[in-house]
């Protein structure tokens, strides 16, 4: 008998191990399964979306370096141009080498041939017609060549070729090089790479720079040899498609890459960027996996720590490709950022000596003397100067739009002032072409819009300016209106014209930078290309564009769509609209104020606080009509003095907001709450400042004032504010039982005079003995600030309309009821101090943004009120940026401003200057009469302003043989309303 053999019992503890083992190897096989499938396939996702993004970065390299060769070829062009001989060309060619020393010869052609070169391997003559990039080069259009061994060195180059004034063209011979050099740094993982191909697929840039110079064609082997095969494919895909990824097969290893079209090459070069499969992070998780499996079948969970170390690795090595994207992209943004502050600065170096050219040639044609020949020379300065300057602004605007720079300021507007001011400023680019401009508005369109007002007027000026730019006769038509819908409300402006026209082939190029379409048939026509582009981009910040519809030979329509806020539901109305139609909108307006029928009160006195003179002297001239006593004092605490040491003596407050120190509201507080006195709780105090935004007004009435006027200052509402708050119906009884003059009767008849109907002299004599006045017949002195009797005379009987470039003198005519007098008085305080103003903005620091917000309000709020918008608008925009702390916008627009706000100073001192006799007519005595010096200090410490005008304009009407100086530091002093410092001179 056979005994059974036995077999050693298996222990639990071999179970366990082996349920272990198992448990460990099916969690392997599905760990590794699952893990394979999703990593991988996670991997490969992020390794395209890499290399996509390596492709775009490296392709915004490439391409800011194409257009830095081409930029300077074109300064190097543009200096060539200058030279008369070829010899002078050579000499500047020399210097132009050691300036850009990644130059090697320069080359300049014409249609006949060779006219200079210099340097090492120029272009040789039988490529002239040869190239199709030379080709493109006689076109207008600059272009790098492809790689070219030159014969005479052997060495490799490439040309770039770029148009030169006289048909002729320039080309530099760069090293073949160049973009090898460019991207020889860069690895994708271990042993990834760049590489560029041109138009035909031939390799001029990789980092093996053997390919390079032997320029290899993988296409052209491919055809001969199947090895290439799939290499060449790709390339083929390359050039025919715009951007793709694929894969290939090169010297034995599968390899991936992402390829894209040059964004800045015309001659169609093509950027790859490739990547060996098995250095990719795939093959390094699939190795780890594998291993880590193994790992965990033999040692279990135990050893599952150890794990971390390799499977952690491949990622390292995505944020390590990762990081190098990155600092790629930083490369990149610092080229782009390089080349915008570039044109910052020196937009910024060339407004300086512009500035003094323009303001130079203004000061020059405003003076007396000069021959004619000399006034057209200084004429086409000054045009030239002006033309330059808006070059440099464009070019500093487009700089900001591509940096991300660009701000879209928003506020509120009112439509029908932005399409007059649009068309006031326009109708003069008409001149003498027989030119129809017709204005279509809608009525429906809302009264008020929130938006950025200033940029609005920037796109209808440029597309205006071009329809009558580019319209001989004919017709140009603006029609504007709004539409909504879900996504709120448009405004749409279709302006159309019977100009040259667009051809087809051109639109698509029309809003593109530097580009000015036909260039032959508009050779006489002014322009940089950058009007449209700049429209264009401005249009899509405030989320709308442009379209255009162009028929060649018979004219254009260009339709701008932008989002505005709607603000309040009224409409302009057909009244409106017809008046903009027949370009009457400020004639309407200032009929309206001139039909206005004005109440006397002699018997009432008000205070005006501003820290402004000009200001003053508007709110002055605007009261002036009523023949209310008007003392001024520019600081909210000379207001709070008066009112606590004068009880009684004023009617009414006009007080403005923005002061230093101390505000208005401020300074009403401390009337209403701190002096005590029931003079001071009552007092009417009426706010009257330019920062007239929706809540303002409610803000106001919170804080102890009685009413609320906007600057500039409608006389309308100004009259309704006067008839409620100053006009005392018992003091007028009082003061006409005391004086015997009926108030009623005598206004009656004075307002029924005709608006055009001057008085005689012995008329006005016996008003002023009367000492009655209005606002149709002055009842200062003949002299009123500095405008003497026979002056006015002249203005009386003058012209009816005054034209002043920058400044709408219907318009601010219209602030003043028409009256010409007292509008030159205004026009004279404006001249005198806004340059003191615009030295304050000089040099302005981050810290003193306060100040300067108040000093730019106060320029703000005098220019509108005589009638200068386009200064007025820019200081608002300034205003509030300085508000919101956006320095980098109050630094780009400072110089701009200061500069058209110093041109409109010199055509207003130019024009004052004209109305004054000359200083020799007047009489010569010894020295100012101590009596009228006496009665000056005592109107100062009395706040009496009649008092001191009267006392200046007697003491200007003298010449003296000593104390010439203290009378006009006395008139200097009167102007900025320092009466302090005048009462102390004069007693001393």
């Amino acid at each position: 008998m056979f005994e059974r053999k036995k077999f050693p019992k298996i222990s639990m503890r071999t179970k366990a191990a082996f349920l272990i083992v198992v448990i460990v190897l099916i969690v392997s096989a599905i760990n590794f399964a699952s893990s394979m499938f999703f990593t991988q396939r996670g991997l490969i996702n992020t390794m395209e979306k890499n290399m996509v993004l390596a492709r775009d970065i490296a392709d915004s390299l490439v391409t800011t370096t194409i257009d830095l060769l081409k930029s300077d070829a074109l300064t190097v062009a543009e200096r060539l141009s200058a030279a008369s001989d070829p010899d002078e060309m050579i000499e500047i060619m020399k210097n132009q080498l050691d300036i850009y020393k990644e130059f090697m010869a320069f080359t300049v052609f014409d249609a006949k041939g060779i006219i200079a070169e210099f340097g090492y391997a120029p272009t040789p003559l039988k490529r002239l017609y040869a190239s199709r990039y030379l080709s493109s080069a006689f076109k207008g259009e600059a272009a790098i060549s492809t790689t070219r061994i030159d014969q005479d060195t052997g060495e490799l180059v490439l040309h770039v070729c770029v148009p030169m004034q006289g048909g002729r063209i320039l080309s530099v011979t760069i090293p073949g090089l160049t973009f090898s050099n460019l991207l020889d740094d860069f690895r994708f993982y271990n042993s990834g790479n760049l590489f560029l191909v041109d138009e035909e697929g031939t390799m001029i840039a990789n980092y093996r720079h053997n390919l390079v110079l032997s320029r290899i064609n993988y296409i052209d082997l491919a055809r001969s040899d199947r090895r290439w095969e799939t290499t060449g494919a790709l390339l083929e895909r390359t050039i025919e498609e715009k951007e793709g990824f694929g894969q290939y097969y090169y010297e034995g290893v599968d390899r991936i890459c992402a390829f894209t079209r040059v964004t800045g090459s015309s001659e169609g070069w093509s950027l790859g960027v490739t990547a060996p499969l098995p250095d990719s992070p795939a093959a390094d998780v699939e190795r780890g996996l594998v291993l880590s499996n193994l790992c965990l079948l033999f040692a279990g969970i135990v050893l599952s720590f150890f794990l971390a170390r390799p499977m952690a690795r491949p990622y390292e090595k995505v944020a390590e490709q990762k990081k190098n994207l990155e600092d790629l992209r930083q490369v990149a943004e610092s080229a782009s950022e390089a080349k915008s502050s570039f044109l910052a600065n020196m937009s910024h170096e060339m407004r300086t000596p512009l500035n003094a050219i323009i303001g130079l040639s203004e000061l020059s044609l405003g003076a007396t003397g000069m021959d004619s020949d000399s006034r057209q020379n200084v004429e086409k300065v000054h045009y030239a100067g002006m033309t330059l300057l808006g070059i440099v602004n464009d070019i500093l605007d487009l700089s900001k739009i591509e940096s991300g720079k660009f701000e879209i300021i928003n506020d509120t507007y009112e439509i029908a002032s932005l399409i007059n001011d649009t068309v006031t400023v326009n109708r003069v680019r008409i001149g003498s072409k027989p030119i129809t401009f017709v204005l279509d508005v809608s009525p429906e369109l809302p009264d008020k819009l929130y938006g950025d007002e200033l940029r609005i007027k920037q796109t209808l000026n440029n597309l205006l300016s071009n329809a009558f730019k580019y319209t001989k006769e004919g017709s140009v038509t603006w029609k504007i209106y709004g539409e909504r819908n879900e996504k709120g409300f448009w405004l749409i402006s279709e302006i159309s014209d019977t100009g040259i026209g667009i051809k087809q082939e051109d639109v698509t190029k029309l809003f593109s930078n530097y580009n000015q379409v036909d260039r032959k048939s508009n050779r006489k026509i002014e322009g940089t290309g950058l009007g449209l582009s700049i429209t264009k981009s401005l249009a899509q910040m405030m989320d709308g564009d442009v379209l255009v519809r162009s028929i060649y030979g018979k004219g254009s329509v260009f339709t701008l769509r932008i989002r505005q806020g709607e603000v309040g539901g009224l409409a302009i109305g057909d009244t409106v609209a017809k008046n903009l139609e027949n370009f009457g909108f400020n004639e309407s307006k200032r009929a309206r104020n001139e039909k206005l029928v004005r109440i006397r009160m002699p018997y009432a006195r008000v205070l005006v606080v501003d820290d402004v003179a000009t200001n003053l002297d508007v709110a002055k001239g605007i009261l002036k009509p009523y023949g209310i006593q008007v003392d001024c004092v520019m600081s909210g605490q000379e207001a709070v003095d008066l009112v606590k040491t004068e009880p009684g003596r004023y009617d009414a407050i006009f007080m403005d907001h923005m002061m230093p120190e101390m505000d208005g509201i401020e300074a009403t507080q401390i009337i209403r709450n701190e002096i005590g006195t029931e003079y001071a709780k009552t007092i009417p105090i009426l706010a009257l400042t330019a920062n007239a935004l929706v809540g303002n007004e409610e803000m106001f009435l919170k804080n102890g004032f009685q009413a609320f006027l906007s600057k500039p200052i409608d006389i309308i509402a100004m009259d309704a504010v006067i008839r409620k708050w100053v006009r005392n119906k018992s003091k007028e009884a009082a003061y006409e039982q005391e004086t015997g003059k009926a108030l009623s009767d005598r206004r009656n008849h004075v307002e029924r005079r005709a608006q055009n109907e001057r008085r005689s002299g012995d008329d006005r004599r016996d008003l002023h003995a009367a000492g009655e006045t209005n606002g149709l017949a002055s009842p200062e002195p003949d002299d009123v600030c500095g405008l003497r009797g026979a002056d006015r005379l002249i203005l009386h009987s003058g012209p009816a309309r005054l034209d002043l470039e920058g400044l709408d003198v219907e318009q601010g005519l219209g602030h003043f009821g028409g009256d010409r007098t007292i509008y030159l008085e205004v026009l004279q305080s404006y001249a005198k101090n806004t340059p003191g103003l615009l030295v304050k903005l000089e040099g302005f620091a981050e810290n003193s943004l306060a100040d300067y917000a108040i000093t730019v309000h106060g320029i703000k709020s005098s220019s509108l009120s005589i009638g200068a918008a386009l200064v007025g608008e820019q200081a608002a925009a300034l205003e509030k940026a300085a508000k919101e702390k956006n320095v980098d916008f109050v630094k780009a627009e400072n110089g701009r401003f200061m500069q058209n706000a110093e041109t409109l100073l010199a055509h207003i001192g130019a024009f004052l200057e004209g109305l004054l006799d000359d200083e020799g007519q007047k009489p010569l005595v010894a020295e100012p009469d101590t009596e009228t010096l006496e009665k000056l200090k005592d109107a100062c410490m009395n706040f009496d302003i009649d008092g001191v005008d009267e006392t200046i304009a007697a003491l200007k009407a003298f010449r003296y043989e000593s104390g010439g100086d203290l009378v006009e530091w006395l008139e200097n002093h009167v102007a900025q309303m320092k009466f302090r410092e005048i009462i102390e001179r004069l007693v001393h």
